[in-house]
């Protein structure tokens, strides 16, 4: 009887059904899933700590005031065209084109005028912002603008067929990177052209629509984690496997309830509702005004009877609920067309430019189409503001 207890345990020593054999495996599964979760906690941290640092610093920019905040717009709009024109350049062709990607930024100085321009020219000629602060160059270009404009495309128009060079594979290069480089100007200035005229209308419309953009994100990336595949088991969509139904729909409840109370703080401020009143390098400089009837609480008696009096509502809220259902509904097919891209060509980020986030265009593909949408709808439904 000892002998064969004894050779039982032997066997299972060596790799019968023993508990000794399936321990090692289990140990070893468990360190590789410690170590992924560790990854994962990793990679939470510094998405954290990046984009804290970055929001703080947004913060900054809006202190600083409406000149700052077209500055850093246009600083986001260098950044975005810089990594939209990285994709697809094959070293093979490029060193045989020298001077091709001067000729695309001298596309994008293009671009700049012929959108900067008119809004510079049109603050000027209404004369509802001081100008004297401009320098006088820029006052001569600025009351010329539509010819400079003109100038700098037809240059740049004739620059890019001098610089198409043989043979055929060269000239097939050449045209799909200028094809590239102009829908990359569609995206970082098209959109956005009426913008500059929006942040001087007032911080507001450039300081909510923008955190409205991050809050859908942030909320659609918790309520798919919380939820997701629950209701309906497949992705939202193909191109962004990660994205789900669930995290779609919730992020919209969440982000209209968002912006209803968020916009009601900002909206008690002067420094977000004031139109700018001077074109000033000054930070934070001094403005007030008397505020338009749209940021003004609606009287008590016209609010139904179960809503708390101590809590005003204003007009401007229930405006940036139809922002926020725009970024909810239509701001995240930015992000899936920036998806296509990146998996056309193979890549999983634009750039490295903000640590666990990417590159600028990844943070910025929902932003510029929802401020579009804000200059569009300002300009239908606020004509007077």
């Amino acid at each position: 009887t000892k002998m064969s207890t004894l050779r039982r345990r032997g066997n299972g020593d060596q790799g019968g059904n023993g508990a000794a054999p399936t321990d090692g495996p289990r140990k070893a599964l468990s360190a590789d899933k410690v170590k992924e979760e560790e990854g994962k906690v990793r990679k939470v941290l510094v998405r954290t700590i990046s984009g804290g640092l970055f929001i703080i610093f947004f913060n900054l920019v809006i202190w600083a005031g409406h000149f700052y905040a077209v500055l850093f717009t246009f600083l986001c709009q260098i950044g975005c065209f810089r990594e939209l024109t990285r994709i697809g350049v094959e070293r093979a062709h490029e060193c045989k084109l020298p001077g091709f990607i001067e000729l695309q930024w001298f596309w994008f100085l293009t671009a700049t005028s012929a959108v900067y321009g008119p809004w510079l020219e049109s603050v000027k000629a209404a004369r509802t912002i001081d100008t004297g602060g401009m320098p006088g160059w820029l006052v001569v270009l600025v009351e010329h603008q539509a010819l400079v404009s003109l100038l700098l495309y037809s240059a740049a128009f004739v620059a890019s067929v001098l610089s198409l060079r043989p043979p055929e594979t060269t000239y097939l290069y050449q045209m799909r990177r200028l094809a590239f480089t102009l829908a990359a100007l569609l995206v970082t200035h098209g959109q956005i052209a009426g913008l500059m005229a929006v942040i001087y209308k007032g911080l507001i419309w450039y300081f909510v629509p923008s955190s409205i953009v991050v809050t859908n994100d942030i909320f659609a990336y918790f309520t798919g984690v919380a939820c997701g595949r629950r209701f309906v088991d497949r992705p939202l969509l193909t191109l962004s496997p990660n994205k789900t139904f669930e995290g779609f729909l919730g992020a919209i409840v969440w982000t209209c309830l968002f912006a209803f109370l968020f916009t009601g703080h900002v909206a008690s401020y002067k420094w977000f509702t004031c139109p700018a009143e001077a074109l000033t390098l000054v930070p934070h400089a001094k403005i007030d005004c008397q505020p338009h009837p749209v940021f003004a609480p609606v009287a008590p008696q016209a609010l139904p009877g179960w809503w708390p009096p101590e809590w005003p509502v204003r007009p401007v809220q229930l405006h940036m609920i139809g922002v926020a259902l725009f970024a909810s509904l239509v701001g995240p097919f930015g992000g899936f067309v920036a998806s296509g891209i990146k998996r056309a060509y193979g890549i999983k980020d634009f750039a490295s430019f903000l640590p666990g986030h990417g590159g600028l265009m990844d943070r910025n593909d929902c932003q510029m189409l929802t401020h579009m949408f804000v200059g569009v709808y300002l300009a239908t439904f606020l004509k007077d503001l």
